[in-house]
């Protein structure tokens, strides 16, 4: 508020001597009475469309009216017939407590039940994303063992080009296992060509 007044138009102290002066200050006054022109036409347009507003939607207000006045009849009665035992409103409430009682009893099994289902999916499939990765180790000594070595190479080649998550410690250990059969496949084979 500059001077007591406001600029913005929708505040309550709205000062349209200066906002004229400040916003509009080089305009011309033939500009300024177009201006109030086509401001007056806008305000009638508004005038017209709430007015067509309300005779549209009028039963709707009343209903809305209607509905508001029960609302208020119903929590001025209760307010006053609050020593007279329990109101209405704290019978629903002492009923809705115990219905969720029941329904914690009934479904928390349940949702626990649910919890356990999503957890096992997950793991599986991170399983079976995994699938190749897990069972490298097995599938390089079955080669090693049948001495089919461009397999075991191909394998190793495939696995070094594997992403592995930072955190997943089990990756890691097969990441691991993986190396120590490779160290122990390369000295076999140094051995073999020593001989």
């Amino acid at each position: 508020a500059l001077d007591g007044g406001s600029l913005q138009t929708c505040k309550e102290m709205f000062s349209p001597d200066l906002f004229l002066s400040t916003m509009h200050s080089d305009q011309s006054y033939k500009e300024l009475e177009t201006g109030l022109g086509n401001l007056k036409d806008n305000v009638k347009d508004r005038l017209k469309n709430m007015r067509a507003l309300v005779k549209n939607h009028f039963d709707q207000f009343v209903s809305c009216k209607s509905i508001i006045d029960d609302i208020h009849d119903h929590l001025k009665s209760e307010v006053m017939n609050r020593g007279k035992g329990l109101s209405k409103t704290l019978k629903l409430d002492n009923k809705l407590q115990t219905m969720q009682r029941v329904a914690d009893t009934l479904y928390k099994p349940l949702v626990e039940r649910k919890k356990k289902t999503d957890r096992i999916r997950s793991a599986l499939e991170v399983l079976d994303r995994f699938r190749f990765f897990f069972s490298l180790p097995g599938n390089l000594k079955k080669n090693i063992k049948r001495q089919k070595y461009t397999e075991v190479v191909r394998l190793y080649q495939k696995s070094k080009n594997f992403k592995l998550a930072s955190d997943a410690r089990i990756l890691h250990a097969v990441e691991e296992a993986v190396y120590v059969i490779m160290a122990k496949f390369r000295e076999t084979l140094l051995k073999k060509l020593e001989n």
